[in-house]
C-alpha cells in the first residue's frame, strides 16, 4: 500500500491532497510550526492548509506546540503525532578527513553547520 509523505502542507500536500481526490495513494503531511503561521497569513493559504491537513490520514509535528497549533486547523488530536527532529549521533560520525576543505574555505577549527 502506497503512502506518500508531504514535508510540507504546501505545495507538495495540495498535489497529494489532488492526487488523493483523484483516487491516489493516501498520504501524511509533515507540519513544522513557520509554514502554519504563514498560512494564517491569508485566506486562501489557510483554505488550503487546512484541506490538506484534513484529507491527510495522518499529520505529524515537529513539536507539541505545532501539535496544538494544528488543531486550529482542524486537525483532531487523533490524527496528529510528534516527532522530534534528531539525529542519532552514534550512527552518523563524520569518519573522512575534513582538513583540506576546512582549509579551503577558512573555516577553522571551530564546528561547521552545513544547512540543505
Amino acid at each position: 500500500d502506497l503512502l506518500i509523505h508531504c514535508g510540507r502542507a504546501i505545495p507538495e500536500g495540495v498535489a497529494a491532497l489532488i492526487s488523493r481526490k483523484s483516487g491516489g495513494p493516501r498520504y501524511l503531511c509533515w507540519i513544522h510550526g513557520e509554514d502554519l503561521a504563514m498560512a494564517e497569513s491569508s485566506r486562501e493559504l489557510s483554505w488550503m492548509t487546512t484541506a490538506v491537513l484534513r484529507g491527510a490520514d495522518l499529520v505529524y509535528a515537529n513539536s507539541r506546540n505545532t501539535m496544538a497549533f494544528a488543531q486550529r486547523f482542524g486537525v483532531t488530536e487523533d490524527r496528529v503525532a510528534v516527532a522530534h527532529p534528531g539525529v542519532d549521533c552514534e550512527r552518523f560520525t563524520p569518519k573522512l578527513d575534513g582538513s583540506a576543505i576546512r582549509e579551503r574555505h577558512q573555516l577553522g577549527i571551530g564546528p561547521v553547520v552545513l544547512s540543505v
